[in-house]
């Protein structure tokens, strides 16, 4: 093959081929940078609806929980020295029993191992007086309560 450096046509052949390549390498740079673009798009949209799974599962947890019967311990004032326990939630309370820990001068008027159905009551009897006082709460604890919680007194 015999190559005439001479020839305008080839140039301009050359050229164009160029050119060509320019601007097929230009669009397939752009075109990388849109993939680019829309795979960080789908990254963050696929991050987005994780989030949103789990604030809907979590608000589905939260929703069964408020829904499921529970034991809600009140203590309500009778009258003089005497309070009842009363179990205003939906589930039975079995086994409350008070932490006696600060409370021992009143271990014979005290919730131990007592059972209450829905709203059902446990009367006692608390009496200040010079030596001790009537606690502002109760730490108690029931089946399937792991921490002793604080009720308060009426």
């Amino acid at each position: 093959m015999n190559i005439n450096w001479a020839d305008p046509p080839a140039w301009g052949a050359l050229g164009v081929s160029l050119i060509a390549l320019g601007v097929s390498w230009r669009g397939q740079h752009r075109a990388n940078e849109a993939a680019s673009r829309s795979a960080d798009a789908a990254d963050r949209s696929a991050v987005a609806a994780e989030q949103a799974l789990a604030l809907q599962q979590q608000e589905a947890a939260d929703a069964a929980a408020a829904a499921a019967p529970r034991v809600e311990l009140v203590i309500e004032h009778v009258g003089g020295n005497v309070y009842r326990l009363r179990n205003a939630g939906r589930l039975a309370a079995r086994g409350i029993t008070t932490d006696l820990t600060n409370l021992a001068e009143f271990a014979d008027e005290l919730p131990t191992g007592v059972d209450l159905g829905p709203n059902a009551g446990f009367r006692m009897t608390l009496a200040g007086g010079m030596t001790r006082q009537v606690p502002d709460e109760l730490p108690l604890k029931w089946d399937g309560q792991a921490e002793y919680v604080a009720i308060p007194m009426p």
